[in-house]
């Protein structure tokens, strides 16, 4: 059900990469809040867990192709509707195709990791009880534990995403897109006299001061007399 969510309409639109990421990581907390629910319930009914019946399986599995075949259907369909009307045209057929395989990829990797960091929780209170009690060693290890994954998430993978997040939009920053020119008008930032150069603008401050309506445009709409029009950025 989480991961059939992931395919629910957006401000924006998704390319098959995005989306699989997306429905990856929902699918990874859709099945973690499965494992809570379970646990909570075992514990309140003070019992085992219990081997899940062959009908059981076949009924989820026979459920889940339905309901992720649907989903991802209408999924297509709901980013068709908002790439029309936002008037965007990149859509890549294999990409979208292959989305629900990257979805399952990053379920599987951070399926793992999860049961590895339980696996390091487990070795770790089994070491700690040759010196101090259970419960001590139990609250000790979850600490640390966190305590890792927290250092490494932050210090180690937060900032390379960013580095790389950087280093990508960094360089398209510095491109100009096509039909935007450089103002010849004081009135404009990066235009000549100005305190603000061109190459300074960035992509987005480029586009929005090298174009807009010019003196004659604003004329033709207004019928009357038009006055240069404004743009600055800082």
């Amino acid at each position: 059900m989480f991961a059939c969510l992931s395919f629910t309409p957006s401000l924006l639109p998704r390319g098959g990469i995005l989306q699989g990421l997306i429905c990856g990581i929902n699918a990874a907390l859709g099945y973690a809040a499965g494992v809570l629910v379970a646990r909570m319930g075992r514990a309140f009914a003070d019992r085992e867990p219990r081997p899940p019946r062959r009908r059981s399986w076949t009924g989820f599995l026979i459920s889940a192709v339905i309901l992720f075949g649907l989903f991802f259907g209408f999924g297509q369909y709901w980013q068709y509707e908002i790439r029309r009307l936002m008037g965007g045209t990149d859509y890549s057929v294999p990409l979208a195709v292959a989305s629900p395989l990257v979805a399952a990829l990053v379920f599987c990797l951070l399926l793992l990791t999860a049961r590895g960091i339980r696996g390091l929780y487990r070795r770790l209170v089994r070491l700690l009880r040759h010196w101090i009690g259970p419960r001590a060693a139990s609250a000790v290890g979850w600490t640390a534990v966190a305590a890792l994954v927290w250092a490494i998430v932050t210090g180690v993978l937060l900032d390379g995403l960013v580095g790389l997040a950087n280093q990508s939009f960094s360089l398209r920053d510095t491109t100009t897109e096509e039909g935007v020119h450089r103002p010849t008008t004081t009135l404009r930032s990066g235009g000549p006299g100005s305190l603000v150069p061109w190459d300074s603008l960035g992509l987005q401050g480029r586009n929005f001061t090298g174009t807009g309506p010019s003196v004659s445009a604003i004329g033709q709409f207004t019928g009357r007399p038009a006055k240069e029009s404004r743009r600055g950025c800082g």
